[in-house]
């Protein structure tokens, strides 16, 4: 049975502790929080975890919607 945290979800949800790696220089994160959601399309990495870890991503190019029609812009 999966953890359930309620520190980053309300209401509490399931999550795992995961290990990141970039994929060109190998540099690994561990235990990094990470919501199990299988019914998502797509994963979602922490901003935070990948800045960590070096990784380049794409500003303001994408932004979460959930079924509530809340539009939340990504940093």
């Amino acid at each position: 049975m999966p953890e359930y945290s309620a520190t980053h979800f309300s209401p509490p949800a399931p999550t795992a502790r995961a290990s990141l790696i970039h994929p060109d220089t190998g540099r690994t994160l561990d235990d990094v929080p990470m919501l199990l959601d299988t019914g998502a399309d797509i994963p979602l990495v922490p901003a935070e975890a990948l800045r960590n870890l070096g990784v380049e991503t794409l500003p303001d190019l994408y932004a979460l919607e959930g079924l509530a029609r809340i539009h939340i812009p990504l940093p």
